[in-house]
This record gives C-alpha cells, structure tokens and sequence, in this order.
C-alpha cells in the first residue's frame, strides 16, 4: 500500500507542479513558521495520512462503496465551520445534510449483497 500511495503522491504533485507552471503561478516559498506548518500538516496528516486511510478502506470494502465516503466530506466541512469559523445552520443546511445522509444510506444498501446471493456465489465458484 505505501508504494501505491507513493506513485499516488508523485503523481499528483508532478502534475499539479506542471499544471501550475504552465498557468504562470510563481514557485514562491515563506519560510515562516506558520507556514511550514501549514504546509506539513497538510502533506502528513491530510495526504498521507488520509490516502492511507482511503486506500485502507478501498482493500476492506471495495472502490465501489468506498467511494461513497467522498460524499461525506461537505458534512465534515459544515462542522468544522460551525466548530470554527461561526458557521449558522439554516434550514437549507440541515435539508443538505438530511439528503447526503439519506442518499448514502440508499447507496450503500443496494450496493451491500444480501446473504443468500453471497452464499449462492460462493457455492457457484466451488463448483466451477
């Protein structure tokens, strides 16, 4: 997995490096503390940590219904807002909140096998 998340990882940086010297951004870097701290915490924890963790969960549950974890995401942002940043919930929020959920839980149970077919699955592969 770590070699995986590695080419993940040089990918992603090559191409965003190319992309962005092709846009005409500057290569600019700030030595200062916060950023270098920013920038660390963003590489370790958020990146490497996080591509683990997904890839992780692609190995234990298949991409199919690990990809539905992405959903998630604009919920775990509307709490650190609230946590942070003095987010105020409107029922507009609440309702998007109430759908991802509900779409979620729709997802992930038709895409879950029932019992009896992984049963018959299996038997059908014994037998091949």
């Amino acid at each position: 997995m770590l070699q995986g998340n590695a080419w993940g990882m040089a990918y992603g940086g090559l191409t965003a490096l190319a992309l962005s010297a092709l846009a005409g951004f500057p290569a600019d870097f700030d030595p200062s503390l916060p950023y270098i701290g920013a920038m660390l915490y963003l590489a370790i924890v958020s990146s490497i940590a996080g591509f683990g963790a997904y890839l992780t969960l692609v190995g234990r549950i298949g991409a199919d219904r690990a990809a539905y974890s992405s959903v998630l995401f604009p919920i775990v942002a509307l709490a650190i807002s609230t946590a942070f940043e003095g987010y105020r919930w409107t029922p507009e929020g609440g309702v998007g909140v109430a759908l991802i959920l509900l779409g979620n839980l729709v997802a992930l149970a038709r895409a879950a096998p029932r019992a009896g077919q992984v049963g018959r699955a299996a038997r059908s592969a014994s037998q091949a």
